[in-house]
């Protein structure tokens, strides 16, 4: 009795819909595997991070322009509990009004968002924040400023009595010395925790590194080697702290090389003797700039990565895909011959279904010739002009075979000695140990359903089945076709001329004639932009639907709308997050520089004694300003653009795709431009209030 059942269709809308929110949600709301979850998570710790160095450096300023206070309070009795308390109250009023603020502004911004998100989607949310979220941000605005406390809280109990009281020596050191005994026990903190650092490091690499590749958890994998990036980056930046010096004065030499000798030589020793408080400055700037620069390279980089592999899958500006019979093949060819005479389209070229499914063959096998080694590549047949047609800039060659005639690749298939050859990918030539094109290998064909092997050969000798076949060329890469040099490719193709697939004999093609061939694809080659392949798909799409083909028309430009679109979104987006991380660097920048201009009160009134202007006096701490931070800044750009490169490396690697490294010169000049705004606004102010008191005796008198 017949099964009875009801035909039906099922479709998913709404799971359709989200195709058009692709990108937006990569961007804000990322899979934990992708390159923009990671980043998302150290972009928050990277923030917290500037944070805590940002609460450490106002509290050291705090202290250091009430050392006399606080030496004073001292003498009178105050105990070191005492002193601890002040320091960390004085952290926490940083940072209570700071959270409350915070959290204020949260539950504006959520109530807009919510009202947004009810109109476009209908979804009603909860009226107030997540408990998980007002917790994670007590716990940070308690914790970040109780941990930026400690070193203060060290330097306030240790600094020496007579020196917090003693005010008629300047309080800026150009010269230290320190003396230490060799008996004495001295315990390094730094080498000491640079070493725990590197153990819990290295430790967890070696654990968690055969974890993830045991359980094939690429999660874990991808988070290890962003970790590795990170602490490359941290490292590099680290290291360029001891080219401080020599950023500095090439940025003084490249930018003020017209500034007044003796400006620029004091602009020189300020820098030297404030290098120690501009330290923690340097670093702030320089760790944030590296990991934006970093992360936004690296991003593009991955939208390039999805451009160029959508480029090389279609092969060219517009590509028919599907299964081409070869009536609608010849209907399409016409088309494309006539474009061609209107100048719309300059080339293209096909390629073929697989051959296993065009004619009576069930398994293809490429072995050596001892048989010790052996692959199931996808046997197809392309055009003469198939690599002329296609962007050559995706075909990697590996070794191939000089033609005397000036045959190209596809051509050499074509010759009479080119139908006992095939094109190979380089992980065939690597694993069968062919040292050269001239080495020969077997392709062994069986035939359907029979299971028996299929006689013919198309070089003459009868080897039932088994052909000995000669490479034309071993590619790396290619576009369109799947090639690659690495053993791990699941798929790979391997391709012939259309004679080899096709003859009277049967040959390894299984196919008697031409009008049995079935096409897979054709990459067509425009001569115009946008609009002259948007007009020819036009008309593809008009002789499909006569035809009723049941083809697809790729366009290149309309599969690259959405990712330009996300390109676009992402620059703002980063250019806007590295403004927010120099404006977070700035009040570090404002602290260091006041208290370096109020240090040197004396020496600024000696120099006005000496004759020196007011403009000058200006310019002299506001170059200095602009220096450090532009200094520091493009170490920055330098380091993060080197990690940056490490990954284009990684990823060509792997992708087999010619990515181009773009440097960021938009960074680059939003960097020099906030650089000097801040300086000027971090040494105007303190300057300013020096040089407007009522003499210069009573800026000689100033002190901290």
């Amino acid at each position: 009795i017949p099964l009875r059942y009801t035909p039906i269709s099922l479709s998913s809308p709404i799971f359709f819909s989200f195709s058009t929110f692709f990108f937006f949600l990569m961007i804000r709301r990322p899979p934990r595997s992708t390159l923009s979850s990671s980043s998302a998570a150290s972009d928050v710790y990277k923030r917290q991070f500037l944070c805590i160095v940002l609460i450490y450096s106002l509290l050291t300023v705090s202290i250091e322009t009430r050392t006399f206070e606080l030496g004073v309070m001292r003498m009178l009795g105050f105990s070191r509990p005492a002193l601890t308390g002040l320091v960390i109250t004085n952290a926490l009023l940083f940072a209570i009004p700071a959270w409350v603020v915070g959290l204020i502004v949260s539950q504006g911004l959520y109530e807009l968002l919510k009202v947004f998100m009810s109109n476009l989607l209908g979804v009603d949310l909860p009226a107030l924040l997540n408990a998980e979220a007002i917790l994670a941000a007590t716990a940070a605005g308690l914790g970040i400023p109780l941990f930026a406390s400690i070193a203060p809280i060290i330097t306030v109990l240790t600094q020496g009595l007579p020196d917090a009281l003693n005010t008629e020596r300047s309080r800026v050191n150009a010269v230290d010395y320190q003396i230490e005994r060799n008996g004495d026990s001295y315990f390094n903190f730094t080498i000491v925790g640079m070493g725990a650092c590197l153990f819990v490091f290295g430790f967890l690499i070696y654990y968690l590194f055969p974890i993830a590749l045991i359980n094939f958890n690429i999660s874990l994998l991808f988070f290890i080697f962003f970790g590795v990036l990170l602490g490359m980056l941290a490292g590099l930046v680290l290291l360029s702290v001891n080219f401080e010096r020599f950023a500095e004065t090439v940025i003084s030499y490249v930018f003020l090389f017209w500034e007044n000798s003796a400006v620029f030589i004091m602009i020189d020793k300020n820098l030297t003797a404030h290098r120690p408080r501009n330290r923690k400055t340097t670093l702030m700037y320089a760790l944030s700039i590296a990991f934006i620069i970093f992360i936004t390279v690296a991003f593009q980089l991955q939208l390039l990565s999805v451009q160029y592999q959508t480029q090389r899958s279609i092969g060219n500006e517009v590509r028919i895909n599907g299964e081409i019979s070869y009536s609608h093949m010849v209907s399409f060819c016409e088309l494309l011959e006539q474009a061609k005479v209107e100048g719309l389209v300059v080339g293209y070229g096909w390629e073929s279904q697989r051959a296993d499914r065009m004619g009576e063959i069930s398994n293809i096998t490429v072995t050596t010739l001892g048989r010790y080694a052996s692959y199931t590549p996808f046997l197809r047949a392309i055009s003469p002009n198939f690599f002329e047609a296609t962007n050559s800039e995706f075909l990697i060659i590996n070794d191939e075979r000089i033609s005397a005639h000036g045959y190209s690749l596809g051509e050499q298939l074509y010759t009479p000695s080119g139908s006992g050859m095939a094109i190979l990918p380089t992980t065939m030539k690597v694993g069968m140990g062919l040292d050269s094109v001239d080495e020969p290998f077997v392709l062994e064909i069986r035939g359907e359903n029979t299971g028996e092997w299929i006689s013919g050969s198309p070089l003459g000798v009868e080897y039932g089945g088994r052909y000995p076949l000669k490479s034309v060329a071993f590619l790396d890469a290619s576009p369109v076709l799947a090639f690659s040099k690495f053993p791990t490719a699941s798929a790979i193709d391997m391709v012939v001329g259309a004679p080899s697939i096709i003859g009277r004999d049967r040959t390894f093609g299984g196919l008697l004639s031409v009008e049995q061939m079935v096409f897979l694809t054709v990459s067509i080659q425009v001569n115009g932009d946008k609009d002259g392949a948007a007009k020819l798909k036009d008309r593809l799409v008009l002789k499909n639907a006569e035809l009723q083909a049941g083809i697809k028309v790729d366009d290149l430009f309309d599969q690259n709308a959405n990712l330009d679109t996300a390109s676009t979104v992402v620059n703002f987006f980063f250019l806007f997050t590295e403004v927010v991380a120099m404006v977070i660097c700035f009040f570090a920048l404002s602290s260091s520089m006041s208290t370096n201009i109020l240090n040197q009160a004396k020496e600024i009134g000696i120099l006005r004694c000496l004759g020196m202007h007011r403009f000058p006096t200006y310019r002299l701490f506001i170059w200095e300003s602009f220096v450090l931070v532009a200094a520091a800044s493009i170490m920055g750009l330098v380091v993060g653009t080197a990690v940056a490169y490490t990954m284009l490396l990684q990823n060509s690697l792997f992708s087999q795709l010619p990515l181009p490294f773009t440097f960021p010169y938009t960074q680059l000049i939003v960097l020099l431009v906030v650089s000097f705004v801040f300086a000027f606004l971090a040494s105007y102010g303190p300057v300013a209030l020096l040089l407007n008191l009522p003499s210069i005796t009573h800026i000689l008198r100033r002190s901290l």
